[in-house]
């Protein structure tokens, strides 16, 4: 295995062996799966037929890194998924069209002042940023603003967790436990910036509330919505919970969105009719 090129590897095998074949991992086997229409139907068969890795619940742990509704399995699933799609009904997704705009338009004066310039951009790294921000914003009701910023910002530490939680689910030793890395010791300081950002944007909506407790009836974000469901009696919620889905919005929102975009915008550059069209 060749784990930074992993996803390439898999491709290869699939158009070698077809959409279905084993993998053997050491004592493991798993069954990998290149049908699209088949992984719509195993992920929607969740969590009674398909149930997030222990691996990955395991290395959240170790980081300290509280468990969303991307790790979670059964009931606690099924409780926090209920939160959290509440929370993105329709009428509120347009409720938070005038954060987009604000965000979006940042990007746009952020890319015109280099094209003025004649500066090159790192499209995926602003991106990253875009997609923070945006997520803030829709989710949070937080203005971050790490486009207009160049230092140390949370963007910069939420790169660092991903492909570390990657990492390690390849690993075949722990090694980190043994021997930590520089790396290892930066993705500690990561996390830690991440869980006090997190933390603040939880403090910044309760604040809001006790000023407007007819959010508790009418909540503006997503945030707000599950801070209502966690302090429900019969809501089976909790601020931790709370605390993980403030990091899965960050984390899996961030990163999917961010290079989505930035393969659509290379792949239209490349394919001047398209981009005309669009």
């Amino acid at each position: 295995l060749d784990p930074p090129h992993f996803h390439q590897q898999v491709e290869r095998w699939w158009r070698e062996h077809g959409p279905l074949f084993r993998l053997r991992l050491g004592r493991h086997t798993a069954l990998m799966v290149g049908d699209h229409r088949l992984v719509a139907e195993v992920l929607r068969d969740r969590p009674d037929g398909f149930r997030r890795i222990p691996k990955l619940e395991q290395i959240a742990r170790e980081l300290g890194l509280p468990q969303g509704v991307f790790g979670a399995n059964g009931e606690a699933w099924q409780r926090q998924r209920r939160m959290v799609m509440a929370g993105l009904d329709p009428a509120h997704v347009k409720g938070y069209f005038p954060s987009l705009q604000r965000v979006a338009s940042r990007l746009d004066g952020r890319w015109r002042k280099a094209a003025r310039a004649g500066a090159s951009i790192d499209l995926q790294a602003d991106l990253m940023r875009y997609t923070v921000d945006t997520i803030a914003g829709l989710a949070f009701g937080a203005d971050v603003d790490t486009l207009q910023s160049e230092g140390d910002v949370i963007q910069q530490h939420l790169d660092r967790i991903f492909p570390a939680v990657f990492r390690r689910l390849m690993a075949p030793l722990p090694t980190w436990r043994w021997f930590p890395s520089a790396a290892d010791r930066e993705l500690e300081r990561s996390v830690g910036e991440v869980r006090i950002a997190v933390q603040g944007f939880i403090d910044q909506a309760r604040a809001r509330m006790r000023e407007r407790p007819s959010l508790r009836e009418h909540p503006e974000n997503l945030l707000e919505a599950m801070i209502v469901a966690a302090e429900r009696e019969d809501g089976g919620i909790d601020d931790r919970q709370v605390a993980g889905n403030v990091l899965t919005m960050l984390l899996a929102g961030e990163d999917t969105t961010a290079n989505t975009l930035a393969w659509m915008i290379h792949l239209l550059w490349r394919n001047p009719q398209a981009l005309a069209r669009a």
